[in-house]
């Protein structure tokens, strides 16, 4: 419910996130506190964390105690680490600005938290996205975020105002880097892949490898896959140039995988981790509309869910070469009898 009422507010006040007391729990106010504030150490990091899971705090039987700290650290996964660390520090950020006017309900509060920052309206939807699942989960009112979200997407919002520049190959190829992080990146270029789910793979992801054909799952190396493992686009078929190479290098690269901090470290300037993928979209994109291959294939290799060609997520990586997006499902073919 929308907490619109000062009782409610003082009533919070302080903490904002105290736990209620069982109505019906007999315990000593005092004893009560002390054993709550030792159940949210063991168990809570963070004051968002302390919020959501509140519910799942109170004291309960001592045979039961083991199990519920194992509920809560499970609830704890359903947020990949970067996107809980982020959602930590909106959090914060809104509960500051709370103490300021605790009146204000939190969703309105929040609204205006996120229109007031100096930022790109991208970035303001991306706060606003995250802030309004935060508010979710405690059980708060969404209506106003749903429809300031609605109004930065109707101002173009879900358009990014600038992409990562493409990388070729013949780039990645000449950097002049440790062995692991080579494989890593021709890994990643293969596999039209960000660096950021390349740095996920362990020995357990290839499935098979040859001379001829390395196979790599992405399932739980991925967020998306993290809860759907058995997606067709999680599996993807190496062949052709580098197949060879990477065969021969793999075992031992993933002895001493590369992470995401260091691959990015031998990116040249101005590539980012996104730029394997939009390189790689590039030559897909070309290879579709000479129709050398089969346009739904790029969005599987490149783990776009769909069930289109292509997905809005794939065209948004080819950035400004639609002329390849447009020519690739070759409507061509049929446009020429008209």
């Amino acid at each position: 419910m929308e907490r619109c009422g000062s009782s409610k507010r003082q009533e919070e006040s302080g903490s904002h996130h105290r736990i209620t007391p069982n109505p019906q729990d007999t315990t000593k106010p005092s004893t009560k506190k002390k054993q709550e504030q030792h159940a949210n150490s063991d168990t809570t990091h963070t004051q968002l964390e302390e919020r959501i899971y509140a519910r799942a705090l109170p004291e309960v039987p001592k045979e039961w105690a083991m199990a519920q700290k194992e509920v809560i650290e499970t609830m704890k996964k359903q947020w990949a680490d970067s996107t809980k660390r982020s959602r930590n520090r909106l959090y914060n950020e809104l509960l500051d600005r709370n103490i300021v006017a605790p009146e204000i309900p939190l969703q309105t509060t929040a609204a205006i938290m996120i229109q007031q920052k100096e930022v790109k309206i991208q970035t303001k939807l991306t706060y606003a996205k995250n802030l309004q699942t935060v508010l979710r989960s405690m059980g708060e009112e969404t209506n106003v975020m749903g429809h300031y979200i609605a109004g930065l997407r109707k101002m173009g919002a879900e358009k990014p105002d600038s992409q990562a520049p493409p990388i070729s190959k013949q780039e990645i190829l000449a950097i002049n880097c440790p062995p692991e992080v080579k494989v890593a990146l021709c890994l990643a270029w293969k596999t039209g892949s960000r660096i950021d789910e390349i740095a996920q793979i362990i020995k357990e992801s290839i499935v098979a490898s040859s001379p001829t054909e390395v196979i790599v799952n992405f399932s739980d190396r991925t967020k998306t896959s993290h809860d759907k493992p058995f997606l067709p686009e999680n599996l993807c078929v190496v062949s052709g140039d580098l197949t060879s190479y990477l065969h021969e290098n793999l075992p031992a690269a993933l002895e001493n995988w590369p992470s995401h901090a260091t691959m990015l470290r031998h990116l040249p300037s101005p590539y980012t981790g996104h730029s394997i993928k939009h390189g790689a979209t590039v030559v897909l994109m070309e290879a579709a509309a000479n129709g050398l291959v089969r346009p739904d294939l790029v969005s599987l290799v490149l783990k776009h869910r769909a069930t289109r060609a292509f997905t809005p997520t794939t065209v948004r990586y080819a950035g400004n070469r639609l002329d390849l997006v447009a020519r690739a499902p070759r409507t061509q073919d049929a446009t020429a009898f008209l």
